[in-house]
């Protein structure tokens, strides 16, 4: 239901996590049913992506609000946190720190970190590395944290990935 499912993660129910990116809704579908549950948010939210933290809490991106959000969807409380720019991924670190990358963002590119337990925000600037002659905005993409805490990340236009390291930055 709804339009624009852009983005999906299962739960540890095995429940189907999704964005819906025009509808400015959340959906759970249980896939044994067929059965869709409609989570409502905030209008101009433009959901795009979404991870489960360990504790079933989902982080989305509200790409249209510059936000990234923590929904209870047991409860339904909704926290938003302003990133300052138009986030396209999301990632969740081992201390179940929220990741947001800057998608539409000019020269530096941005990466934030929500800290999970106190709504802080830090950011870390991605410089141009002048790898492409592609013109345009760098237009980050994926974003994953590794074992030891490593963000890495890719910039669609700029025709690279990077590595951020947040001990240092």
């Amino acid at each position: 239901p709804g339009n624009g499912p852009h983005d999906l993660v299962l739960d540890a129910d095995g429940q189907v996590i999704v964005t819906g990116m025009f509808s400015d809704d959340m959906y759970s579908l249980d896939p044994a049913t067929g059965e869709f549950t409609r989570y409502d948010l905030p209008g101009n939210a433009n959901p795009r992506a979404v991870e489960i933290d360990a504790d079933g809490i989902w982080w989305i991106v509200f790409g249209n609000r510059h936000q990234v959000a923590r929904f209870d969807p047991q409860t339904e409380d909704l926290t938003t946190y302003p990133i300052g720019m138009y986030a396209h991924s999301i990632a969740l670190d081992s201390d179940g720190n929220a990741w947001a990358n800057g998608h539409f963002k000019a020269n530096p590119g941005k990466v934030v970190r929500i800290d999970s337990k106190d709504g802080t925000i830090q950011e870390f600037a991605i410089p141009d590395n002048n790898t492409s002659d592609l013109t345009g905005l760098p237009i980050s993409y994926d974003l994953r944290i590794d074992g030891d805490g490593t963000v890495w990340g890719s910039d669609l236009n700029w025709n690279r990935i990077y590595k951020l390291d947040p001990h240092t930055g």
